[in-house]
């Protein structure tokens, strides 16, 4: 697929990536994937561990994650059965009289908060930093996640700069008032927080949003109120059109009333996912301008615009 001309940018930025979620890696099966542009699967080692390998077999070609096995931890071709490791190193090869040096090429996981990560740099570069372990995950505290998947014809690194559109909020997300944002840029971290108004039948509601961004591919935006809810926002490229949102919401659980998380938990999903598809509309047919015409009240776009550039850094 051609690129898209409306960015200027390359297409994906250095950073970790959720490409899956842990239970989908169950030991038995090989998951395709499409990402960055990459066909790639993902599958369990012997020792449990998540794995991310290039799909294609040096053998003839097969697609490794179409049909391909899982065994005692072997990534098992479904064409000809050669076997290969977690580090994508070919183990077994049925009729050779000599193990070929095949290898798969391997791509650097990691498995936080149920999801499985993994790393891209365009000069394979180790790791940055790290994603943390979000108290979310702790099932006894938050109901647990409820998902969905977003496909929008735009660049990713528009799906986080959304965030810090000041105006939009007002007319998007109805919250009658553009928002008031404190961004705070750390290394590849960085830290927002703004009040959120809703205008009720009932009155006016009022939350505080706060919001962590590591790298371009992982959001946690948690909003304080009545009772507390969190979305874990993965922003991933999938070629040089599109892009995917996957959001994982939860909610805590109040302490006479744990079920009420569930209809917190259903009640912001029903919310973000209305939203989101109303901004997927835009962002499908917008194009990136690099001197927006902004208005005074408009000055966390261009804080994010400069922090979000080291990770075009060397491309």
């Amino acid at each position: 697929m051609a690129d898209d001309d409306r960015y200027p940018m390359p297409r994906n930025p250095c950073g970790w990536y959720g490409v899956a979620r842990s239970a989908e890696l169950d030991g038995r099966r090989a998951v395709p994937l499409r990402y960055l542009g990459r066909e790639l699967v993902a599958f369990r080692d012997e020792q449990g561990r998540a794995r991310v390998l290039d799909a294609y077999c040096p053998h003839m070609g097969a697609h490794l994650g179409h049909g391909g096995t899982v065994d005692r931890g072997q990534l098992v071709c479904p064409f000809h059965q050669w076997r290969f490791d977690g580090e994508g190193r070919c183990v077994e090869a049925p009729f050779a009289k000599k193990l070929p040096p095949a290898r798969v090429a391997c791509h650097t996981t990691a498995e936080k908060n149920g999801i499985v990560l993994f790393w891209h740099h365009p000069r394979g570069d180790a790791p940055s930093y790290e994603i943390p372990e979000f108290p979310e995950s702790d099932r006894r505290a938050w109901a647990a996640f409820s998902e969905c998947r977003l496909r929008y014809r735009t660049h990713v690194q528009e799906l986080r700069e959304n965030f810090c559109d000041e105006s939009h909020f007002a007319f998007i997300h109805a919250q009658g008032a553009p928002a008031q944002i404190d961004f705070k840029p750390d290394g590849p971290r960085a830290d927002l927080q703004s009040e959120v108004i809703y205008r009720h039948p009932l009155g006016v509601l009022r939350f505080d949003t706060r919001a962590q961004m590591f790298g371009p591919g992982v959001m946690v935006v948690r909003t304080l109120g009545f009772t507390d809810s969190t979305a874990i926002a993965l922003s991933t490229p999938i070629d040089g059109e599109w892009s995917e949102l996957r959001l994982l919401f939860t909610a805590k659980k109040p302490r006479f009333m744990p079920w009420l998380a569930l209809l917190f938990r259903r009640n912001i999903r029903a919310r973000a996912i209305s939203d989101l598809r109303h901004e997927g509309e835009i962002w499908d047919h917008k194009r990136y301008l690099a001197r927006p015409m902004l208005q005074a009240h408009e000055s966390t776009t261009p804080k994010f615009r400069k922090w979000y550039q080291q990770f075009y850094e060397g491309q």
